[in-house]
C-alpha cells in the first residue's frame, strides 16, 4: 500500500509542477516596464539600471572603472555576466545580496529594488542579449 501512495504522490507532484502556469502580475512599481523575459530589452530596461546606479562618477563609469569594471556599456557589463545564469554572474550576485561594505551600490546610495534585481536576473537568465528597443 505504501508504494502506491508514494507513486500517487509523485504523479500528483508531477501534474502540479508541469500543469501550473504563471501569469505576470501587474507591475506595482513606479515604472511601467514589463519585466517578463519575453519583453526585456537591454537598452530600455537593463542599461538604465546600470547607468543610474553603477556607471556613475567615482564608481564603475568609463573613467573610474572601480575594480576594473566599466558598467556604462554592454561589453563592460558582460564582463560580469555569465549569460543564462544570473546566480553565477557577478553583476547580479553582488547586487542581490547584503554584503555589508561590499554591497553594490555601496552606502549611502540606495540598494537596487527587488524589481530592478529581477529585471537584471531575468535578462541574464534569458541570455543577456544586447537588444535595442523603441
Amino acid at each position: 500500500m505504501k508504494p502506491l501512495r508514494i507513486a500517487i504522490a509523485v504523479i500528483a507532484l508531477f501534474v502540479v509542477w508541469y500543469g501550473c502556469t504563471t501569469t505576470p502580475t501587474a507591475n506595482t512599481t513606479a515604472t511601467t516596464t514589463d519585466t517578463t523575459t519575453a519583453t526585456l530589452c537591454f537598452s530600455k530596461d537593463v542599461q538604465p539600471i546600470f547607468q543610474s546606479n553603477c556607471a556613475v562618477s567615482g564608481c564603475h563609469d568609463s573613467q573610474t572603472r572601480s575594480d576594473g569594471y566599466d558598467l556604462s556599456s554592454y561589453s563592460g557589463i558582460m564582463r560580469g555576466v555569465k549569460a543564462s545564469n544570473a546566480n553565477s554572474s557577478v553583476v547580479y550576485t553582488i547586487t542581490a545580496s547584503s554584503l555589508g561594505s561590499r554591497r553594490m551600490p555601496p552606502s549611502p546610495r540606495a540598494a537596487l529594488t527587488d524589481a530592478q534585481r529581477a529585471i537584471i536576473a531575468n535578462w541574464i537568465n534569458a541570455g543577456a542579449q544586447n537588444t535595442t528597443c523603441n
